[in-house]
């Protein structure tokens, strides 16, 4: 049985091996940099109103965490946890430096990247609350989600 502990400490580790592969990827595909470190990372606790993979809706299926890293190039990955362990990466870079949006250019699945087009970004709702919004296709298939944030777990702010 997967405990939030337990959880938690599977989705982290999975994170630092993608954020491995952001920090050293640079703007440019195989150039290194190692000056592209991660400026601000979060995990947050909250829900899945939804979250579709492959054009299924999986949100029964989603994990109460969301992990957030922001890199000085402007990129962005945007990971949250299925359940049963599987990891699911928005990619993207900043739209402009007045907002929150980033188009999304890829959707990882368990590393797996596929090509995509679309956008995350943050709403703060009427209520307060925070909510992460983002859209993509790749070759036809559809991929979103809409996460509640309840609370701040970590922070790392540079």
């Amino acid at each position: 049985m997967i405990t939030k502990p337990n959880l938690i400490m599977t989705f982290t580790a999975m994170l630092l091996c993608v954020l491995a592969g952001e920090v050293w990827a640079g703007d440019k595909i195989g150039s290194i940099d190692p000056g592209n470190g991660p400026i601000y990372f979060a995990v947050f606790e909250g829900n899945c109103k939804s979250l579709t993979i492959e054009g299924i809706p999986t949100e029964k299926e989603c994990a109460p965490i969301l992990m957030v890293s922001k890199f000085q190039s402007g990129r962005a990955v945007f990971l949250l946890q299925q359940i049963k362990g599987n990891v699911i990466a928005f990619r993207g870079a900043k739209l402009n430096e007045f907002d929150g949006a980033y188009q999304v250019y890829e959707v990882d699945i368990n590393k797996k990247d596929r090509p995509a087009t679309g956008s995350c970004h943050f709403e703060v709702t009427s209520r307060g609350s925070r909510t992460l919004k983002c859209e993509a296709t790749s070759d036809g298939e559809r991929y979103s989600t809409d996460f509640v944030i309840n609370k701040i777990k970590n922070v790392l702010d540079k």
